[in-house]
């Protein structure tokens, strides 16, 4: 009997390890993803007072998609070490750099966000028009997220705001101000 306690606290210590280890390597990916935020912010910062404009043109040809993102789909693409996204139109409209987009899983919607304190709803379909601007954030939008059924976005600004819109009429429905840290949705 003894025997099998020292194996359950054997195992159980390194069942601790394990999970410190996890742990540890859980916070530095933590830490690197806000660095790489910061990063992106920074650099959006500097084009942003360059005076550049966003205009998005899908039919650039160099949008290069990894093997690790659409793996396991069928686009219709042939098998390579890289993969090529074509298409036609442009999406135009913000006047800063955009930091943040999100198709709607219920639509064929998308909404952009970024430095011009702007949500702009696209039409997502050709000639890819835009359907709304919604205003309301004084400082750069950090990140925004869909509802499941696709009829509001809530999105959050580097102002300490969140925002609840309604996707379908672009009223702000809700705002919660003085949120600390770095908001997310």
């Amino acid at each position: 009997m003894s025997n099998s306690k020292g194996e359950n606290t054997s195992r159980m210590s390194s069942t601790a390890r394990e999970r410190e280890h996890e742990c540890e390597r859980i916070a530095e990916l933590e830490r690197e993803n806000e660095e790489l935020k910061r990063s992106v912010f920074e650099l959006s910062n500097q084009l942003s007072q360059a005076g550049n404009t966003f205009s998005f043109e899908a039919s650039d040809k160099s949008a290069l998609i990894p093997d690790e993102i659409l793996s396991g789909q069928d686009f219709g693409l042939k098998s390579s070490k890289e993969r090529r996204l074509f298409s036609e139109g442009k999406f135009k409209g913000h006047t800063g750099a955009v930091y943040v987009a999100k198709f709607s899983t219920c639509s064929n919607i998308v909404a952009s966000a970024g430095f011009d304190c702007t949500v702009r709803l696209w039409d997502s379909t050709y000639p890819f028009s835009q359907v709304a601007c919604l205003n309301g954030h004084k400082q750069m939008i950090s990140d925004l997220a869909w509802s499941f059924d696709g009829r509001s976005i809530v999105s959050c600004s580097y102002d300490k705001t969140v925002a609840l819109w309604d996707a379908e009429t672009g009223q702000k429905l809700e705002s919660i101000s003085q949120a600390d840290g770095l908001l997310q949705c």
